[in-house]
């Protein structure tokens, strides 16, 4: 009723006889009888918007690269979330992301690899196993074995995100492009330079037709692109890609110095 109240400048005297009765009638059914004590209304919203400051709070952190605080933070809205309503809860797979990244972030691999197995998992159970919301922990967790070189576990869970993101956002949807991007840096890492090539042209072609050709996205690939056709051996490739990706720096922000610098190496 506060919004009814409002419309009305807070006055019911404005509003329809039937409403008036309704909320006289509803006033009286929710009365408790007397000698009995009125029912006890468990502050469900209010729980899920304090556990949704403290998660934002966490991430907060993260981004502060105050890691050891964000999984501490985001532990806690586990716990909290966990006593709430059990394994079902919907900010169990949030906080463990943050968990992962933060532990990550710390070099602890064993901590972070068991905090993104719980957010998978806890995203599966509320959502499904192909739901838009599974991507994330996916695409963390394979950046974690890309990293610590790992790269038979990392590829299926870049291969899996990408599917899910090319199911529901489409084939040319510029993540699908980002997953790409990822995909062709753990190839690189691992020494992969022909699939790399091929990554990272499929990321090139998503984001000229999503974005347009000058773009800094599309020119940040472009260096991929030209970096790596200097490791297949194919220099007059990347003199071209990487003069383009210069272009679009210079006509969007001035002067690219990444590019440039790239340029000379070539």
């Amino acid at each position: 009723m506060i919004a009814s109240d409002k419309i009305c400048g807070f006055s019911r005297s404005c509003l329809r006889p039937r409403t008036a009765l309704a909320l006289a009638v509803g006033a009286t059914l929710l009365a408790p009888a007397a000698g009995v004590a009125p029912p006890i209304i468990t502050p469900v919203l209010a729980q899920t918007d304090t556990l949704q400051v403290e998660l934002r709070a966490a991430e907060g952190d993260l981004d502060q690269r105050k890691f050891g605080d964000a999984y501490e933070r985001a532990r806690a809205v586990a716990t909290k979330a966990l006593q709430r309503s059990g394994e079902r809860d919907a900010m169990l797979a949030p906080a463990w992301l943050v968990m992962a990244k933060a532990a990550a972030a710390l070099g602890q691999a064993a901590q972070a690899e068991k905090d993104y197995r719980q957010a998978i998992a806890s995203g599966e159970k509320i959502h499904g196993a192909d739901h838009p919301a599974i991507v994330a922990p996916l695409v963390g967790f394979a950046g974690l074995y890309s990293g610590i070189g790992r790269y038979a576990q990392a590829e299926p869970l870049y291969r899996r995100a990408l599917a899910i993101e090319e199911k529901t956002l489409g084939a040319g949807h510029v993540a699908v492009a980002k997953t790409y991007a990822l995909i062709g840096d753990m190839y690189v890492r691992a020494a992969r330079f022909a699939p790399a090539d091929a990554a990272y042209g499929r990321a090139l072609a998503i984001r000229e037709k999503a974005l347009g050709p000058v773009h800094p996205d599309v020119a940040a690939i472009l260096d991929r692109l030209g970096l790596n056709a200097i490791r297949l051996g194919r220099r007059a490739d990347a003199v071209q890609l990487l003069q383009r990706a210069v272009a679009i720096e210079e006509k969007v922000n001035g002067i690219g110095a990444g590019p440039l610098d790239d340029l000379a190496a070539a």
